[in-house]
């Protein structure tokens, strides 16, 4: 399955977070991984472009992403952080880790859930934030980018 997500028209300052439900509609249990799309930035149009740049957006955008395991809304026991370079880390013992959007870029998340049972739910969680300091280079600017979820029978090579 493959995520779209968007942000645009954003301030610094402001934040927000995004979310969409993982199910694993088999009767077998699988292997997570994820995979981090391009970033697309598109600048401001219609003289909303500050600088005249291509998008910054993605540069000054700090993001946090986990897989909320237990559907709780909030990063609690035993949910997964994904890092921008490509590792995991657990809570408890860790707090979300931000970076900026453009750093995750074509990432991939290799055995994010060793096992996702048959049946199971969880759900992928962004939260993004603008730093109050981004500046006005972000005026006008929007960015995107897909994510996609594999779900591979355990046991399969």
């Amino acid at each position: 399955a493959v995520t779209m997500f968007t942000v645009t028209n954003v301030a610094p300052g402001q934040g927000d977070s995004n979310s969409t439900t993982l199910k694993n509609v088999g009767s077998v249990g699988g292997e997570l991984d994820i995979t981090m799309g391009a970033v697309t930035n598109t600048p401001g149009t219609g003289g909303t472009e500050h600088e005249g740049g291509s998008g910054e957006l993605g540069a000054n955008l700090e993001v946090a992403m986990y897989l909320d395991v237990d559907k709780s809304g909030t990063w609690t026991n035993g949910d997964v952080g994904l890092k921008s370079d490509g590792n995991t880390y657990l809570h408890p013992g860790n707090a979300l880790q931000y970076n900026t959007l453009d750093n995750y870029a074509s990432e991939t998340w290799n055995s994010v859930l060793a096992d996702m049972a048959a049946v199971a739910e969880d759900n992928f969680v962004v939260i993004w934030n603008v730093p109050i300091d981004a500046g006005n280079d972000i005026q006008g600017d929007s960015v995107d980018f897909d994510v996609t979820f594999t779900l591979e029978q355990s046991g399969a090579d």
